[in-house]
């Protein structure tokens, strides 16, 4: 389990980042009680202290999807660093000014406040490009970022006091912010940061917000942040009367050690199924073990109650991330993240508000039931919602594929047009129309169209066109039979046992994912008669990011996988027109522009090495052990941009 996760870490830049995200979300996770803190020390009150700390947690509320979308526009340099400056001489301001003036406190709290940096979605942005795409990693490290952000909101709180008791509460606010600028600037000129770009997304005044499904994902996890924070205010009210502050301490640290043991399972193992029906049991779980709160029993046995509420919080939070990346419009993936961000500090404020009351109303087992009820909910509403998360994806971030035989999906599109000739390259096949044929017939860059293609009489007429979502059940049928394929062991990374072990959720997920991506697109020539008779799969590569076989991308790049055609469609030109399709599409991209497209052949697949140099690729020289069987060679073969 720990092995996993160091292997994770082990990835290039994947510990750099993580870290740094950390320190650089020191400053949020610490700054309500810095602020109560330092006003108390001024010697302003209680109510003070709580307005002051709940302004801040507003404009940080306000602020980060706001930010979140700004990342999304113009990249994360050059929103995210402006944003931890300013938001840290915020709290500098308050710490020189101090609370004499109460406007003064409270325009230095909502500057602080309202630009803090959206450094949690942007690592949630990085990840795929980071980890080579590999939905197993990707989902790991989303778990890992959930222990990680508890242990953070653990040991935050922690330092503050270290910092007060060493110096004094001004000090504290200087330092913990200057750290935190630290960390978003060690995060920014970070390879990854830099060359990270947001897919193309269509101008829309509601953004990110325009998914129903992640609306629906939105306003279950505002119930969730509303049980987290009634809890916390409930728990101070069972501390005073069953020994005081050092109670209450042992009930949040086994609340945050209980979501880190629970995150830490979570994202040791791959789970089976859509995500979206996980989350459901995910966030069931988390409600009912709110429930043994209630009964208020003695500090050891209410303790265990307290560390088993935690266990389901980090994988259902690890759990949503990856329904948000797959629900958020193309384009809008920071802003996605940050909303969620925003909509479970929002229901947290309001668990704290209400629980207050009801504690009053009906004691210390009331302000548990309100986190009970609060869970409730929030399984109300993914239950009610179902279909429309149901519904598939949205776009994701970049439209990452997640495997290296992933598979994609488009609009079928009217127009027909053959395939053209590798765009420049002599046409040394049967075919051939001028590069951009795409464009001039009304389809935007990087949307692919059908092409009629036909072949040596009127049998082998197939359409050239991209999957769509609901075609899962052909795509699977295709991959099960590439891996069948006499040459499968040199051509894929799978065992044909592997891919009929496989569920049909796994299946749905695969097909749905990439369904609408601007990052991959599959391919396939469907015969007449509806059969699918070949495939090719392109996944768009960005420099700084990681390839499948863990090696750093230097050049923005497109990458066949998965090729295959049936046996009785061999040497007819079908993969000539699959290929022709896929370099279209390729070219037709304008951000990320692609400078090559490449491919990895077996070095004992001669029959294809030949075939890919007759069509215009070339041997790089750049070589990589085979994943399934290192003593064995891949060898790259490219295709330059014309």
């Amino acid at each position: 389990m720990a092995a996993g996760y160091a292997e994770l870490l082990r990835t290039r830049h994947a510990a750099r980042l993580l870290v740094g995200t950390l320190i650089g979300r020191l400053p949020n996770g610490t700054g309500p009680i810095a602020i109560v803190l330092f006003t108390r020390a001024e010697g302003g009150s209680y109510s003070l202290a709580g307005a002051l700390a709940a302004a801040y947690g507003v404009a940080n509320a306000v602020g980060q999807p706001l930010l979140g979308r700004a990342v999304d526009l113009f990249g994360q340099p050059r929103v995210q660093l402006p944003a931890a400056v300013v938001s840290a001489l915020g709290m500098v301001w308050l710490a020189l000014a101090g609370t004499g003036s109460v406007a003064v406190a409270y325009g230095a709290v909502v500057v602080a406040g309202l630009f803090t940096p959206p450094l949690e979605g942007g690592l949630r942005a990085l990840w795929p490009g980071v980890l080579g795409h590999r939905e197993e990693r990707v989902h790991a490290a989303y778990a890992m970022d959930a222990v990680a952000q508890e242990v953070m909101f653990t040991v935050g709180p922690l330092l503050v006091t270290l910092f007060v008791a060493l110096w004094d509460p001004a000090a504290a606010l200087l330092v913990i912010n200057a750290i935190g600028v630290l960390g978003a600037l060690s995060v920014v000129v970070s390879e990854p940061s830099r060359a990270w770009r947001s897919a193309p997304r269509e101008a829309h005044w509601l953004g990110a917000l325009r998914s129903r499904g992640l609306l629906a994902l939105l306003g279950s996890f505002f119930f969730v942040g509303t049980a987290l924070g009634s809890i916390t205010v409930a728990g101070v009210a069972y501390a005073d009367g069953h020994g005081g502050q050092a109670v209450y301490g042992w009930l949040m640290a086994a609340l945050g050690l209980g979501a880190l043991a629970g995150g830490v399972v979570y994202g040791a193992r791959q789970w089976p199924g859509a995500p979206e029906r996980r989350l459901r049991m995910l966030v069931a779980l988390l409600a009912v073990c709110y429930l043994p709160l209630v009964l208020v029993p003695g500090p050891v046995l209410m303790t265990v109650f307290a560390a088993l509420a935690g266990v389901f919080l980090a994988p259902a939070l690890a759990c949503a991330f990856i329904v948000v990346d797959r629900h958020a419009p193309a384009g809008t993936v920071t802003e996605a993240f940050s909303w969620l961000v925003t909509f479970f500090g929002v229901g947290a404020a309001i668990g704290t508000a209400a629980a207050g009351p009801s504690v009053e109303a009906g004691g210390t087992a009331m302000g548990f039931a309100v986190a009970g009820v609060a869970g409730g909910a929030a399984l109300v509403v993914l239950m009610a919602t179902q279909r429309v998360l149901a519904g598939g994806t949205s776009g994701g971030s970049t439209a990452k594929p997640f495997s290296a035989d992933g598979t994609a999906g488009g609009t079928l599109w009217e127009s027909r047009t053959p395939p053209n000739n590798h765009c420049g390259k002599a046409p040394h096949q049967p075919f051939g129309v001028r590069c951009g044929a795409f464009l001039r017939s009304g389809v935007n860059a990087g949307e692919a169209p059908p092409v009629r293609w036909l072949g040596s009489g009127s049998m082998n007429e197939h359409v050239i066109r991209p999957v769509r979502a609901d075609e899962w059940e052909k795509v699977k049928e295709l991959r099960i039979a590439a891996l069948k394929d006499p040459a499968a062991a040199v051509a894929f990374l799978e065992t044909v046992e592997h891919g009929e072990s496989q569920s049909d959720e796994f299946w749905q997920e695969r097909t749905s994912r990439g369904a609408e991506g601007r990052a991959v697109r599959q391919f396939v020539a469907e015969a007449p008669d509806g059969e699918w008779n070949g495939s090719v799969t392109v996944l768009v590569e960005e420099a700084g990011t990681s390839d499948i076989f863990e090696g750093s991308i230097e050049r923005t790049q497109g990458h066949l996988v998965g090729v295959f055609v049936r046996a009785g469609q061999r040497g007819t030109g079908l993969t000539e027109a699959l290929f022709d399709a896929a370099l279209e599409w390729a070219w037709s991209l304008d951000e990320p522009a692609l400078e090559r497209v490449r491919l990895f052949v077996h070095e004992d697949n001669a029959r294809a090495a030949a075939f890919y140099r007759r069509f215009g690729f070339r041997a790089s020289g750049y070589v990589v052990p085979m994943p399934t069987d290192p003593s064995a060679k891949e060898l790259e073969y490219v295709f330059e941009r014309p």
